[in-house]
């Protein structure tokens, strides 16, 4: 019997077994998918970086957030609790462009959905606009579909900036429509249903009344199928489309699971009587806005290890809907990324793959599959343009393409047989007890290269809740290792930094910057500090900088450590907020001597919610978010 055809059928058997105790969601009971809907990614064309377009862009930092600091792992500092696994991009990059787009491809994901602007010179509009040309070019070179979610808002930017006249709005949106039109509504790749090109807005939030739209689709032909936001904007509207729902968010700001699904239930219940039925699923919500000074935040909903996610496209899926949208494939600022992040790995693109596994027999392409096109941009990258390495690359994207992952694998393989090759001669690096008057313990390790040309080597560290971080520290961070050759890495530990009697497992991780043959080593640190402190020198260490670090463990209760540093003595204060702006608690405040500083908030007083915590210490200034749940 046909492999794939097994794996269909248990795929599916899994599906429909998943869905059906789903009665608790609200609405009708969900039914077995009778089609399989198009799944198309929500995606946010809208990140810019020095390399490409010479400045870090707004979505990067939220002028808050500073991109060029790197702390000891080479983690840029950027305005989101989630971090790219190829570091930050620039939306405009053809390279990041090709790895996102094939990854949509092996992950099952029909296409984009573009969050746009408008084509205007406006703000970053224009901008984002030449990003959303480069990706769709991209995403028709992968043979996947792309269509358009209209921020109608930008109207209404462009109106509160002096930009555009009121009185022109209307004229203004017609020649937005007919740039869609002219530029993509009639291309075979754009997503249509019933022969009409879908139109979804986010909103709407300038044009409300439904006569507005018909204004501003007269002349095209055929009219967009529109869909609007939560509510269908009748009778210009064929249908409307869910959203995290976080304006049900309780007092405390967390969106809870049974909220969340009263709002899908809802929305299902009302969608059985629309023509089309576009539905969404989301990972979760964690938004930096409050923490960046950009305003205050929606909320949080929790991802639950993937269950969130999971049970909003399950949910999806019981109503037959034509089109599924995964919400998001990259809104960082928000926390709805289902792109690989170091925080999730690849955990989104797994499920979305075994459900498009379940319900497509002829789909071929297999979880192993979803690390290969990181594999290419690491091998693009390292290549530095080389003929020879990027035509090998292009067969294999073009297999990739073509469905033919096997085929791409074996050849990618057969590419990494001539190059780099990283080994490490220990499996741990075992401290064992580490008595916390020492004023350092140190060991080594050795990184081999096994291949047979060189390769660019980097050493970083995960320090799964250590603060300070600067209490380890290894080096070299970064080195060239010639084929054959050998480097010994020294990893330090300053004991006197850490709590006594606490074990630790920082994890050490070597990447190659070709990342060929072991895309990526790590080795457990383990340890365990004991002893007193004493004085040494009569002295203790003093930080280089003001430093706030994320508390720990977080989420949290009942307790919880938050740490500090200062260089220098200064008055502190250190207080509690909650999702309103409101002070719940002062833990510091008065004048403290230079060092490292940790205390002890106690949440047996406070609700389960969202919390801030915010330092002043002299003119040093930073917030951070908290997350008590019971």
């Amino acid at each position: 019997m046909n492999k794939k055809f097994v794996s269909f059928v248990i795929g599916l058997t899994t599906l429909l077994l998943s869905t059906a105790d789903s009665h608790a969601f609200g609405g009708a009971p969900p039914n077995p998918p009778t089609k399989r809907p198009l799944m198309m990614v929500h995606f946010m064309p809208w990140f810019q970086t020095p390399g490409v377009h010479g400045y870090w862009g707004w979505h990067w930092t939220m002028n808050h957030y500073n991109p060029n600091f790197m702390d000891q792992s080479g983690r840029r500092q950027i305005a989101s609790h989630f971090y790219p696994l190829t570091g930050t991009y620039d939306s405009k990059d053809a390279l990041i462009l090709e790895y996102q787009t094939l990854l949509m491809k092996v992950s099952g994901i029909d296409g984009v959905l573009a969050d746009w602007n408008g084509m205007e010179s406006y703000n970053d509009f224009g901008t984002i606009n030449e990003s959303t040309l480069a990706l769709f070019s991209a995403v028709q070179k992968a043979h996947l579909s792309f269509g358009i979610v209209y921020e109608d808002a930008s109207i209404k930017t462009m109106v509160n900036g002096g930009h555009l006249a009121a009185g022109n709005a209307l004229n203004y949106g017609k020649s937005v429509m007919k740039y869609m039109q002219d530029n993509w509504f009639g291309s075979s790749t754009y997503v249509k249903l019933d022969n009409r090109p879908l139109l979804l807005t986010f909103g709407p939030q300038y044009f409300f009344q439904s006569s507005e739209w018909d204004t501003l689709f007269a002349g095209l032909s055929p009219t967009p199928l529109f869909v609007t936001l939560d509510n269908q904007l009748a009778p210009v509207a064929s249908g409307a489309y869910p959203w995290p729902p976080m304006w049900s968010s309780d007092a405390s700001g967390i969106l809870s699971q049974d909220a969340l699904n009263n709002y899908l239930g809802q929305f299902y219940l009302k969608a059985g009587s629309w023509s089309h039925l576009i539905a969404s699923a989301f990972p979760g919500f964690y938004d930096i806005y409050y923490e960046a000074g950009a305003g205050p935040s929606f909320g949080y909903l929790d991802a639950l290890g993937g269950s969130t996610f999971r049970s909003t496209l399950q949910q999806a899926l019981s109503h037959n809907p034509d089109v599924i949208q995964l919400v998001t494939w990259n809104d960082y600022g928000e926390g709805t990324v289902i792109e690989p992040t170091v925080e999730y790995g690849y955990q989104y693109l797994e499920i979305v793959q075994a459900i498009r596994d379940s319900l497509d027999p002829l789909f071929e392409f297999l979880k192993e599959d979803l690390a290969l096109p990181l594999r290419i941009y690491k091998a693009r990258l390292q290549s530095g343009g080389k003929a020879g390495i990027n035509s090998v690359l292009d067969r294999v994207y073009a297999l990739v393409v073509s469905d033919q992952g096997v085929a791409a694998t074996a050849l990618m393989d057969s590419l990494l047989s001539n190059i780099a090759i990283l080994s490490v001669n220990t499996q741990t690096i075992d401290f064992g007890k580490i008595d916390v008057n020492l004023p350092h313990r140190d060991t080594t390790f050795a990184v081999t290269n096994l291949g047979d040309v060189s390769d660019s080597v980097y050493i970083t560290l995960d320090y799964v809740g250590m603060e300070p971080e600067s209490a380890v520290t290894v080096s070299p961070v970064a080195f060239a290792l010639a084929a054959g050759s050998s480097q010994m890495v020294t990893v330090s530990v300053k004991p006197g930094l850490l709590t006594s009697g606490w074990t630790y497992n920082t994890v050490v991780m070597i990447d190659s910057r070709f990342g060929f043959g072991t895309t990526h080593l790590e080795k457990t640190m383990a340890f365990e500090t004991k002893g007193t402190l004493s004085a040494r020198d009569g002295s203790p260490p003093i930080p280089a900088e003001f430093a706030l670090h994320q508390n720990f463990p977080n989420p949290w209760n009942p307790s919880t450590t938050i740490r500090y540093e200062l260089p220098k003595a200064t008055h502190v204060l250190l207080t509690v907020h909650d999702l309103l702006g409101r002070e719940v608690a002062t833990l510091a405040q008065g004048e403290q001597e230079a060092g490292y500083h940790s205390v002890r908030l106690d949440g047996s007083g406070l609700a389960s919610g969202v919390y801030f915590y915010r330092l002043q210490a002299g003119s040093f200034l930073e917030t951070r978010k908290l997350l008590l749940l019971r």
